[in-house]
């Protein structure tokens, strides 16, 4: 098991119960790759003593995930031991022999859910559903010189499971990968474009287990970060080996909320990829954009990373997408049920990921869910509870859905793709439509209430 590939194990693990910070990625990488604590902390500024602490508390959630002992030691072992009992069973794929699972099964003992629904799935997770051309297309761009790949959706639509499989198929391949999620910056690095910009550069380093000279390559001065920024890709980054660096670039739509710095570094993105066409250094970074919200800001044509590369927009499942997931959860199941499913939820991946998970466990017979779908007892509640908190925190957006629920909008506005990217609606054309009955029924409910 690769150092990348045991990282994304880790997330998987730990996803439901923590986000896993930078130093704790770091201590893991270099830990996997048999360095001692000291080691780590010579190589990263941490004292000795930090470092030791954080990778304690983090084989403690590990074991506590694992039911075992995990230690520093055993780590190798036990990782091996879980990925091997793992659901999936692999099948031919066109890139990688050894990718996603296309068969599975038929005993119910392996088709166990790996836990409740709404983290990204891991690689081998049976209950990722292709949908095709999609991947193929993503895994032979992603290979081309200077690629640049970018996936919008709504949430919880399958984005970051289809970025894990990306960099996967690109490691295979020969290709360093990392994975930045934005979340993961701190808000006062979000405020300065200087900070963001080296906490950026340092983060893909100790993600690629180098050193992380700034320093070296930073002039200091007022408007030289993006300089800068280049100057650290183009001479150390990208000039450590003839291999190419493939960066995917996750929950990108944290930085549109800070309209001076997503003004500065998206046009960045933009110029390093127009440099691949003139610059054999530049041909060796491809990078993967990945967003649910659209972008609404003043950058020209020639600015903007999202009007050039691969564009892809992640679909809601087929009716026949919808039948093979029930039949990987071992569900007696027929196809008229997928279609009165689809009737509710739509084809939103969580949502049915939510409904199959429900039934599997027994919690629920079809008819019930069918019959209660937005009682607090059921089990969409939650999901629904949190989606009124967005919409309710913004009151312009509410008012916007007040608009959509009365009349039909052939309007568009910022609010209503902002609707659109929460999964609440379908935008064809000017046209606006409910994405789905469950959502239209509950918001009704919930804005005729006194």
């Amino acid at each position: 098991m690769t150092t990348e590939e045991a990282l994304i194990l880790l997330e998987q693990l730990l996803s439901a119960h923590c986000r896993i910070k930078d130093i704790q990625e770091l201590v893991f990488r270099q830990a996997w790759e048999g360095k001692t604590y000291q080691e780590i902390a010579d190589e990263s500024g941490y004292s000795p003593e930090h470092i030791r602490d954080v990778g304690f508390r983090l084989w403690q959630l590990l074991g506590n995930r694992l039911n075992t002992k995990v230690t520093k030691h055993n780590l190798h072992a036990i990782f091996r031991q879980f990925s091997e009992s793992s659901m999936a069973i692999a099948s031919p794929h066109p890139l990688d022999p050894l990718f996603i699972c296309d068969r599975l099964s038929e005993s119910r003992n392996l088709l166990l859910p790996a836990e409740f629904p709404g983290m990204p799935l891991g690689l081998t997770a049976p209950f990722y559903i292709e949908r095709p051309p999609i991947e193929q297309r993503c895994f032979e761009a992603i290979l081309q010189q200077g690629a640049l790949i970018r996936i919008a959706a709504p949430q919880q639509m399958g984005k970051t499971s289809l970025l894990n499989r990306i960099l996967y198929v690109a490691s295979k391949k020969g290709c360093k990968t990392v994975r930045m999620n934005f979340q993961q910056a701190d808000q006062a690095a979000l405020e300065s474009l200087n900070l963001f910009l080296r906490w950026f550069c340092k983060s893909i380093s100790w993600k690629l287990n180098l050193d992380a000279p700034l320093n070296a390559y930073w002039d200091t001065d007022r408007g030289l970060a993006k300089s800068s920024c280049t100057r650290y890709f183009e001479d150390y980054l990208l000039s450590q080996s003839d291999r190419p660096l493939i960066v995917g670039l996750d929950e990108v739509d944290r930085i549109f909320a800070y309209p001076k710095l997503a003004q500065d570094f998206l046009p960045l993105l933009r110029v390093w990829h127009e440099e691949a066409n003139e610059s054999e250094i530049w041909q060796r970074l491809h990078l993967v954009v990945v967003h649910a919200t659209e972008l609404y800001l003043p950058l020209q044509v020639h600015q903007s990373p999202f009007n050039v590369g691969l564009p892809i927009r992640l679909p809601e499942l087929t009716l026949d997408q919808v039948s093979e997931l029930a039949r990987r959860y071992g569900l007696p199941w027929k196809a008229e049920q997928s279609a009165q499913l689809m009737e509710l939820v739509g084809g939103h991946p969580y949502l049915l990921q939510l409904t199959f998970y429900h039934l599997w466990q027994g919690d629920f017979h079809f008819s019930q869910i069918l019959a209660e779908p937005i009682t607090e007892n059921g089990i969409y509640n939650s999901h629904l509870q949190r989606q009124w908190e967005v919409v309710t925190a913004n009151p312009i957006l509410l008012e916007e859905l007040r608009r959509i629920l009365t009349q039909p909008v052939s309007g568009l506005s910022v609010e209503t793709h902002q609707l659109q990217s929460l999964g609440l609606i379908r935008i064809k054309g000017n046209w606006v439509r409910w994405r789905c009955r469950l959502y239209e029924q509950y918001f009704q409910s919930r804005l005729s209430s006194p």
